[in-house]
């Protein structure tokens, strides 16, 4: 071959080989700008977004529990242990300040040293890389995933600064056992924060990271100590620590805590406080996490009021002739452990309110959580029987009614509601009917038949607006059945109710959560001022007077016996069938309302009233709360007082004929329903004359004629009314009657 030939020869061989050269490049060029397209599809911003647990704190400030989610807190690079930053550097990356994103060297040294074993035994992704890797969730070990990875990288250090990136890094990587973030892991293994970690204990968590299930230093301390110490080699071989430092740290015991700190309850509260956090805020900052969420939660009432469900409800399955099974007896292998399902033992639900605020310090919604997640607090509608009575009489005293007026407790006819409700006439629980009686002695004795006819005088329609008002109306329909209770409401909205009495006719709406403050401490919910007056502060504190003797001589007149000895208004309430049993109550300072009952409606017991059930409950939670928080002080009027002589029939001051009929009594009312006319029923004594004179004519009682006769005849006062259904109603001089047209 000529010279000139084989100059030709490498002239063309020079030339394939720069086209083989640039169609390389070219391609090269193309395969980059495909994964850096793809690598600008993903949103930078999720770097620094962490989903993390949200906090809840009790009315102190104190933890009640963290919530459910990646257990994870969030802390700025100066909260980061100095030697942790080293022991990640130099586990993981100890070219970290030097590289763009990808470190070739590195790739180059492990591959070097992959070969030479003939295993995997480094790795090299950087810091960033394996950043980008956790979040995006970028899995797979193909060429592609790793490529695509790299560029991402590469983007990342372009888009953020190196202390940026490992804040990141070291908030969102992974260490085993459920902690996400260095934050988590220093308080779950060594109880303390990140920026308090020793040498030794910051090269345990490095160490982790590589395989964090099996280097768990609880788990498996023999290989977390022995990884500990080949980070802590590796930190001094980079000469970032000193070699007597180093040795110290390797001699140091290896302490994990035995249990987990992080405070996690799963009961009634925590799920109550889930349960509204959907109301308050937008779905996806609750699974962001990182929230403050300041409860009105007492830990100490909550837990007295655990402690006495439990203690009464055993004691009542303890009895021989108990009829239902037994709370002991309970399988989780055959029923719906943890589900919001029923149970088929004895169950009951208490709220403990404050009446200043309308806070709520203690919610239990059943005996045991972890077997029955059934919110029976706050959203198991039952029905409340005798419990709505004083918001009945507190409506009638609104419309002129006193406690000490005459209602008729004889028995009602069956055909007096039709067509409104055919065939239905109340019964009193002991069968018996005295006639007329004060009214206030309906109440104390719950006397269905005087509920009713109070009910009625006042109407249905504006019974229903009063409960509309105290936010318990919702289920209640137009028979006056709905005077004795037969509706449904929740617990909670019950015991709110109640606030109306201590809070002198002002209802409090009540509230779990006082204040969401975000991870940046912004304030995103405040608990609004809801209060609301529903009664007058007269009518409200005649009601109240009237609670407080149910306790003293009334259907819960048995508190005292149950060690009971200070001041408080309440009623119990019984439904049908003693299927629900109640009492609510309160002192001046809280309110708490306790229902018992069967998850699906039945007969608890024979005579399971609402004092036998429900009521001693209520006597252990309120002899629980601390007296300091919750003074159960003398129930004072807000009203000026005067004493009046009245006519029990007219409501007027009395005469000396009201005297003589014996209608008259010294009552204590607010001085603003103080009559200012005296009594028009009962004229001057009437007298026959006889040829001997004036001589007034006697009954064989004693008493004159003519004032027996004013009493057996009934009188009219306030003009009647008749409803929509025929019934009408009349205040006569012996109190209140009513009778139908309507046939």
């Amino acid at each position: 071959m000529t010279i000139r030939s084989i100059a030709k020869f490498l002239g063309w061989s020079a030339l394939l080989v720069a086209i083989a050269e640039g169609a390389a490049i070219y391609s090269g060029a193309r395969v980059l700008e495909k994964y850096e397209a793809r690598a600008r599809e993903f949103d930078l911003a999720q770097i620094d977004a962490f989903p993390q647990r949200s906090v809840m704190l009790d009315q102190r400030g104190d933890v009640y529990s963290h919530l459910h989610g990646e257990n994870r807190f969030v802390i700025p690079f100066e909260k980061v242990a100095p030697s942790f930053i080293q022991a990640l550097l130099a586990r993981e990356d100890a070219r970290f300040w030097e590289h763009g994103g990808v470190d070739f060297a590195g790739i180059a040294r492990a591959a070097f040293t992959n070969a030479r074993h003939s295993e995997v035994r480094q790795g090299a992704s950087t810091i960033t890389q394996q950043l980008a890797r956790n979040t995006f969730a970028l899995s797979g070990r193909t060429f592609d995933r790793k490529a695509l990875e790299a560029v991402l990288a590469r983007r990342i250090e372009q888009s953020f600064s190196k202390q940026q990136i490992l804040t990141a890094y070291v908030n969102r990587i992974y260490f085993g056992e459920g902690y996400y973030g260095v934050e988590a892991a220093a308080r779950g293994y060594f109880g303390k924060s990140a920026d308090a970690l020793s040498v030794p204990e910051s090269a345990t968590l490095a160490a982790l990271i590589c395989s964090p299930n099996r280097l768990g230093p609880r788990k498996n301390p023999a290989a977390a100590e022995t990884e500990r110490d080949a980070v802590i080699a590796r930190m001094a071989e980079l000469a970032w620590i000193s070699d007597e430092d180093a040795a110290a740290a390797r001699a140091t015991p290896l302490r994990a805590l035995a249990k987990d700190p992080l405070v996690i309850r799963a009961d009634h509260v925590v799920d109550a406080v889930q349960r509204e956090l959907v109301g308050f805020l937008k779905e996806e900052i609750i699974a962001a996490g990182g929230l403050r969420i300041h409860t009105t939660i007492d830990v100490a009432l909550q837990r007295e009021a655990e402690a006495a469900m439990e203690r009464q409800l055993a004691a009542l399955e303890s009895a021989k002739k108990y009829p239902h099974p037994r709370k002991a007896d309970f399988s989780p292998a055959t029923s719906a452990t943890g589900e919001e399902k029923p149970t088929d033992y004895l169950q009951a639900a208490i709220v403990a309110m404050d009446n200043r605020t309308g806070g709520i310090k203690a919610i239990v919604g059943g005996r045991d959580f972890s077997e029955s997640h059934y919110p029976r607090a706050t959203l198991s509608k039952r029905q409340v029987g005798s419990t709505f009575k004083p918001f009945v009489y507190a409506t009638a005293f609104e419309r002129g009614l006193l406690p000490c007026s005459l209602i008729d407790d004889s028995a009602i006819d069956p055909d007096a509601f039709r067509p409104v409700s055919a065939n239905w006439s109340p019964r009193n629980s002991d069968g018996q009917y005295l006639g007329y009686q004060r009214a206030d002695f309906g109440l104390i004795k719950s006397r269905n038949t005087m509920a009713v006819r109070v009910g009625q005088w006042v109407g249905l329609p504006t019974v229903r607006r009063v409960a509309d008002a105290l936010h318990i109306g919702e289920t209640i329909q137009d028979y006056p059945v709905t005077y004795l209770g037969a509706f449904e409401t929740t617990l909670r909205d019950l015991t709110a109710a109640y606030t109306v009495f201590p809070n002198h006719g002002v209802w409090q709406a009540p509230h779990l959560i006082q204040r969401i403050d975000d991870a940046q401490g912004r304030t995103l919910y405040s608990a609004p001022a809801t209060a609301r007056r529903v009664f007058t502060q007269e009518r409200a504190w005649m009601t109240s007077q009237i609670l407080q003797q149910v306790m003293q001589t009334g259907t819960a007149a048995k508190a005292a016996s149950l060690g009971w000895k200070g001041p408080a208004g309440g009623k119990t309430g019984t439904t049908d069938d003693f299927r629900d049993a109640w009492f609510v109550g309160y002192t001046g300072s809280l309110t708490c309302g306790v229902w018992v009952g069967m998850d699906r409606p039945q007969t608890i017991m024979e005579k399971g009233y609402g004092a036998t059930l429900a009521l001693p409950i209520w006597i252990d939670v309120m002899k629980g709360a601390p007296p300091a928080d919750y003074p159960a002080e003398k129930l004072a009027p807000p009203v000026p007082m005067a004493r009046v002589h009245i006519c029990r029939q007219s409501g007027l001051q009395a005469t000396s004929e009201c005297d003589a009929l014996r209608t008259a009594s010294d009552e204590l009312l607010p001085a603003t329903r103080c009559p200012g006319r005296t009594c028009h029923l009962h004229p001057s004594l009437m007298a026959s004359t006889t040829s001997d004179g004036p001589m007034l004519r006697y009954t064989k009682e004693g008493i004159p004629v003519a004032r027996a006769e004013a009493v057996r005849r009934p009188q009219l006062v306030d003009a009647r009314a008749t409803t929509p259904g025929g019934i009408s109603f009349e205040r006569t001089s012996r109190g209140l009657r009513f009778w139908t047209t309507a046939r």
